[in-house]
């Protein structure tokens, strides 16, 4: 059975703007188009980069809809069209979201059950202990113990929200990250130490830091480190005055805006990707980064710590390096790193075919298209 996927409210101004949400949610309305489905996009009309004026544009043929932010009452009415004209009679229709607002979930929620589409929610964040202001609090709790039960199935991207999620709805299906391995042929292993790379929002300002200080730790002193910082021009002079401070010096490069290709020539030519997480903040137990998946097509080693996901899908010095979140404990991973050549390859490689095994988006979308199936 053919199944009508309208993605919305998730991505935001795509597929110009590029972000971890653009990325996953392209990479799966891809697979879901590939393996025989029908996939609209709708971006989220309530965001600053929002265009001025409705437009459709298509991104591998796939419709991406964009509508001028204006009053919730015109953007509604909008969808409602969209929705009754997109409809298939014989087909299941499916609207898929991960949009916050509890009061716009709300009516979202009865406009997909007036037009026959059932509605999923991508839950992708543990929105309580997020350093949210009251009103955010107050829309989480809405959410977390009211709005899940009013979806027709949820889609937890974590063990840790797949538990919470069983607990207000039956039909649940976990949509770990994904990628599409296809996309980056055969890996080179490295001959000699090139330099490391970490990707984040300056959101994550105390990791940031954290990498910071465990590379200019390092005994090897002749590597670099590359961060790709997602932020402002005055957030990116921040990490370069306190990489100055710890005597990063012209060692540390800070890169931003950057295209697919350009952050997978990093990644495949790095010595190492870098993703620490914190194990006393709930936020990383709960959330999977999709930054992962794509550092595992590189086949470059990921370094990480023993956090969330993590021990359920990695090994450490199997298909990853894992330790704690400690500067010295991070340090000497990275001098192993260098002084192991062949063994980084080695565990670098295996992270790939786990990847390929795990988080495939063409594997993960025909499950998805399963579980869709299977409901009433």
């Amino acid at each position: 059975m053919r199944i009508n996927y309208v993605i919305g409210l998730i991505t935001d101004n795509y597929p110009v703007n590029y972000s971890a949400n653009n990325s996953k949610f392209s990479l799966l309305a891809r697979a879901l188009r590939n393996t025989g489905h029908k996939v609209s996009i709708i971006n989220t009309p309530w965001c600053k980069s929002n265009k001025k004026q409705d437009q459709i544009c298509y991104d591998n043929d796939i419709p991406v809809v964009t509508w001028e932010s204006t009053s919730d009452a015109i953007v509604f009415s909008k969808l409602s069209d969209f929705l009754s004209a997109n409809y298939e009679e014989n087909n299941k229709n499916i609207f898929i979201t991960s949009y916050l607002n509890f009061i716009r979930l709300q009516k979202l929620i009865s406009i997909c059950h007036k037009n026959k589409y059932k509605i999923g929610f991508v839950y992708q964040e543990w929105h309580k202990d997020l350093e949210l202001s009251i009103k955010g609090k107050v829309n989480a709790f809405i959410l977390d113990n009211y709005l899940l039960k009013r979806f027709d199935f949820i889609l937890p991207i974590s063990e840790f929200l797949l538990k919470l999620s069983v607990a207000k709805n039956p039909f649940v299906f976990k949509l770990p990250i994904i990628y599409d391995y296809s996309a980056i042929g055969t890996v080179v292993p490295n001959s000699k130490p090139l330099y490391f790379a970490y990707c984040a929002s300056i959101a994550y300002w105390q990791v940031i830091k954290f990498v910071i200080r465990a590379f200019c730790l390092m005994r090897n002193q002749e590597s670099n480190l590359k961060l790709i910082i997602n932020g402002s021009d005055k957030d990116r002079q921040l990490v370069y005055q306190y990489a100055l401070s710890q005597g990063g010096n012209d060692r540390i490069q800070i890169m931003h805006s950057l295209t697919t290709e350009q952050l997978n020539h990093i990644f495949c030519n790095s010595s190492a990707l870098l993703i620490p997480l914190q194990s006393n903040y709930k936020p990383d137990v709960a959330r999977f980064s999709q930054k992962i998946a794509e550092y595992l097509a590189s086949g470059k080693p990921i370094v990480t710590t023993n956090v969330g996901e993590i021990p359920i899908y990695f090994e450490d010095r199997k298909n990853a390096y894992i330790t704690t979140f400690d500067e010295l404990q991070f340090s000497n991973i990275l001098d192993e790193i260098l002084s192991n050549t062949d063994c980084a390859n080695t565990i670098g490689i295996a992270g790939r075919e786990l990847g390929i095994k795990e988080f495939d988006s063409k594997k993960i979308a025909t499950n998805l298209s399963l579980f869709i199936s299977g409901l009433g």
